[in-house]
């Protein structure tokens, strides 16, 4: 049985170290869609003017990396409800918002506050996958917070689906949904320069990391893929510190190193596993 297929998610416990490894830079690479958005706000962009942008780039991009590693996209006719959903809930909407947030509070806050719900990944992922709930997850539980809605949307992906064929058909969904509400065309072609930022927002935070963090959920289970991905808000915030000038504050500053603290505690596992 191969590991997109084991009921369990845990890939057979084969390199868990890599998919850690995946998951952390995904995390990495998610941090930097704050700062690109800001520089395109001033560039006249609104919030869902950009999640339609960022889902046709990821749509492109998807089918060329289909292309290139020769990666099938087909998908059962059943699972097209549920690629539907992922898209348009786990993804168009739930992007739409994050944007919308980058407006109004700071980068470091924004990304820290989706990392509120850590208990709800561990739960789900305990009574539907039987993922065992370790001490170690108990001690980070409390120093992480994690996304849930892909998470669990991206694990009940993995025996459906080849990563890339789950990422192409989510990002579809959502950007077929996004262009009712702004056409990406006229966006691409609006600022001439802009579209090194477009095309940056499109393969960075978007593409590249959701093509990661499925393949790393083929051998790391979903609550630690959750809580490991908690070091987007430390990156965040060096990132928007750096470019953005937002300082930490003492408290945030505390929160962060929680934050890695928590990364530390559920990478040991996976290291002793792996050698």
């Amino acid at each position: 049985m191969s590991p997109a297929s084991r009921p369990d998610g845990a890939g057979g416990g084969r390199r868990p170290a890599a998919g850690v490894a995946l998951v952390f830079i995904a995390a990495a690479l998610w941090a930097t869609f704050g700062p690109l958005a800001r520089v395109l706000y001033d560039r006249g962009y609104s919030p869902v003017e950009l999640a339609s942008v960022r889902t046709w780039l990821g749509v492109v991009g998807a089918l060329a990396v289909a292309a290139v590693l020769r990666a099938p996209l087909r998908i059962r006719r059943g699972d097209i409800a549920f690629f539907a959903a992922y898209g348009v809930v786990g993804f168009a909407a739930f992007e739409t918002l994050l944007l919308a947030s980058f407006r109004h509070i700071t980068v470091p806050v924004a990304i820290s506050l989706l990392y509120t719900a850590p208990v709800f990944v561990l739960l789900v992922s305990h009574y539907l996958w039987a993922e065992r709930v370790t001490s170690a997850k108990k001690l980070a539980l409390p120093l992480s917070i994690a996304g849930v809605l892909y998470t669990i949307f991206g694990r009940a992906s993995v025996p459906r689906a080849h990563p890339v064929a789950a990422v192409f058909w989510s990002f579809l969904f959502a950007a077929i949904a996004l262009t009712f509400l702004a056409p990406p065309l006229e966006l691409l072609t609006r600022d001439a320069g802009a579209l090194p930022w477009l095309l940056a927002l499109g393969i960075v935070p978007t593409l590249l990391p959701y093509l990661f963090y499925l393949q790393a959920l083929r051998t790391v289970q979903p609550g630690t893929a959750a809580m490991l991905a908690c070091v987007e808000p430390l990156v965040a915030a060096l990132l928007a510190a750096v470019f953005l000038g937002e300082r930490l504050s003492a408290i945030q500053a505390i929160g962060m190193s929680l934050i890695v603290g928590a990364a530390v505690v559920l990478v040991a596992p996976a290291r002793r596993s792996a050698s």
